[in-house]
């Protein structure tokens, strides 16, 4: 109504003429912690004019208030309990609502509780089949919106990376949320996957978790649509791109998305180049190539990011002695002591970067066939509607 706004407006201002400039300092720090700010992200906001940080006190004062009220409806143990027990569509999208808003208290009461397993409990069941009703299609739409809010608090991501359960329940079934045809599953799937892969602990430990999760369940998915006389268990990027041999379409840059995070997350240079060699054999190169628009579309840009990092591996060993040098004056700068190692790591750097050296001329080799190929078909192309129009 047009008298709600004013009392809001009200309200805000009390609070905050209640606060003195000491007060918002003291107390900031802690709002940012409640509403589960990322460290990293922290020192911009302690930078905030001090009216910008009263409002956000009294901001929150308020939804604390309002919280209160809704969580004598929606408490943790009660929401994992929905979960838990065929989650109505309804309920998953008020919590998905409610995470959005509510603070790190109740946030790390419902993670206490098993969010996460009841999560990928709820998730697995939608994901099973193939085959789901349009019902079940809202629900898990629902559902990824509730791990989008979740995963926006340290505490929320952290829990989701540690959980092997929680990627296997939307990639792994027979209704895999990677072979869905909609935006909203396959696009929503996707940037769950992306920033379990790429995300750390600030403590940095364990930086792969999440991308070992992400590879086992690709690996399960591969099994369970692998021919039942397949000689050996099929790779885990092999599904990801069959979708990519699909008529073209604006989904899938959605997969080539999800392929460079895997990619391009292990710190080592081998591990980066092993896998774009697995891709290769999989016949990547020539799949990529022919999906080439020169429109510039989300998928030409997701291909040209995936060169783009290639490519920025290659120089960094494209100069064996230039890497060296570099190596060396590294160890002049941390001391005699680690000189004489930093030197023979410099030396097996270059006897490996040899390796990755062929690895990159037969990747570029192949690329350049695909390029050849897809020319001359274009070409063929031209000719024969010359000959049609004739």
């Amino acid at each position: 109504s047009p008298s709600a706004a004013p009392k809001k407006s009200v309200q805000l201002d009390d609070v905050a003429l209640s606060l003195g400039d000491d007060e918002v300092d003291r107390r900031f720090p802690g709002l940012l912690q409640q509403l589960g700010i990322p460290k990293a992200k922290q020192d911009a906001m302690l930078k905030m004019p001090l009216d910008k940080k009263r409002e956000m006190l009294a901001m929150y004062a308020q939804h604390q208030a309002q919280d209160a009220a809704q969580n004598e409806k929606l408490n943790p143990a009660a929401s994992v309990e929905m979960l838990r027990d065929d989650a109505p569509y309804d309920g998953l999208k008020t919590l998905s609502v409610h995470l959005k808003s509510c603070g790190m208290e109740w946030v790390r009461a419902f993670l206490q509780a098993g969010a996460v397993d009841a999560f990928a409990a709820c998730v697995g069941a939608l994901c099973r089949f193939e085959e789901r009703s349009e019902d079940d299609a809202y629900k898990i739409e629902a559902a990824l919106a509730c791990l989008k809010a979740l995963m926006k608090t340290e505490e929320g991501i952290a829990a989701m990376v540690a959980s092997e359960q929680l990627c296997a329940s939307f990639v792994a079934g027979g209704g895999s949320l990677l072979l869905a045809d909609t935006d909203a599953l396959l696009g929503g799937a996707v940037q769950l996957l992306t920033t379990v892969i790429v995300w750390e602990a600030a403590d940095g430990s364990n930086p792969m978790l999440g991308h070992s999760h992400v590879m086992g369940a690709l690996g399960e998915l591969a099994r369970l649509y692998a021919p039942p006389d397949a000689d050996a268990d099929p790779h885990p990027f092999s599904l990801l791109v069959d979708r990519l041999r699909e008529p073209r379409n604006p989904r899938q840059a959605y997969v080539l998305q999800l392929l460079t995070a895997l990619v391009n997350q292990p710190e080592e240079i081998n591990d980066r180049v092993g896998y774009r060699n697995e891709l290769a054999e999989l016949d990547f190169i020539e799949v990529s190539a022919d999906l080439m628009s020169g429109r510039g579309d989300d998928v030409d840009k997701q291909i040209a990011i995936f060169e783009r990092e290639r490519r920025a591996d290659l120089a960094e060993y494209v100069d064996p002695a230039k890497a060296a040098a570099e190596q060396a004056a590294e160890a002049e700068a941390a001391g005699a002591a680690k000189e004489a190692a930093l030197r023979a790591a410099g030396l097996q750097t270059i006897r490996d970067r040899e390796d990755l050296r062929r690895a990159y001329d037969a990747w570029i080799a192949k690329a350049q066939v695909a390029k050849e190929r897809a020319a001359a078909a274009k070409v063929e192309a031209m000719r024969e509607q010359g000959q049609r129009t004739v």
